[in-house]
């Protein structure tokens, strides 16, 4: 099964000591997972198959010549990181994707269309020590600019504390999944006055 072809022109030049008996070309092809308005490559392993229009029906099939993987991702908790026990907390979050494979200094390219979708991250509070569920998890949106779609929240208990909020990306097909840790300070709705 075909599932991409790209096409690329060598144009050879003439030197001083002429060309060679075999003229060679090397190129590159990149692939990035759910680009906008590129090809989109699930991850798996291919058969390279190259064609020359030089001369009809030369070509060469590499067996499992092409591997794509799914590209990491980073999550990070953007939302409120204190409160009051029992008032709203806003969630957001953003999840970058690390480009796997693209050499370091180059600058993500956005939107990723594969990135985003309903319930793809999940806000959850637990307790100090990050074992016992305290409220949620609550889903929401990420669009495919790595934010999430604002809106969502969570009600912490109004006694207050000192809590650990999980922030996790699920992951799909094209990316893995990531999450995040981070404290969160509620203070007591009930705290009498001095």
């Amino acid at each position: 099964t075909n599932v991409a072809t790209v096409s690329t022109s060598l144009v050879f030049t003439a030197t001083s000591g002429g060309c060679p008996t075999a003229c060679s070309v090397p190129f590159q092809v990149v692939w990035r997972a759910g680009r906008a308005g590129a090809l989109t490559i699930p991850p798996g392993v291919y058969d390279v198959r190259l064609t020359t229009t030089i001369t009809r029906g030369v070509e060469l099939v590499s067996l499992s010549g092409l591997t794509i993987t799914a590209e990491g991702t980073t999550t990070t908790y953007t939302g409120a990181t204190s409160g009051l026990g029992g008032t709203a907390l806003a969630l957001n979050a953003s999840v970058v994707d690390l480009d796997r494979g693209i050499g370091a200094g180059n600058g993500i390219i956005t939107p990723d269309a594969n990135l985003g979708g309903p319930g793809m991250v999940t806000f959850a509070l637990y307790d100090s020590t990050n074992t016992t569920l305290v409220a949620g998890p609550v889903s929401a949106t990420l669009l495919s600019s790595g934010v999430t779609v604002t809106g969502s929240s969570l009600t912490p208990p109004a006694a207050g504390g000192s809590f650990r909020m999980r922030t996790s990306y699920a992951g799909n097909a094209f990316y893995n999944a990531s999450s995040d840790l981070d404290v969160i300070t509620v203070a007591a709705s009930n705290t009498p006055p001095s």
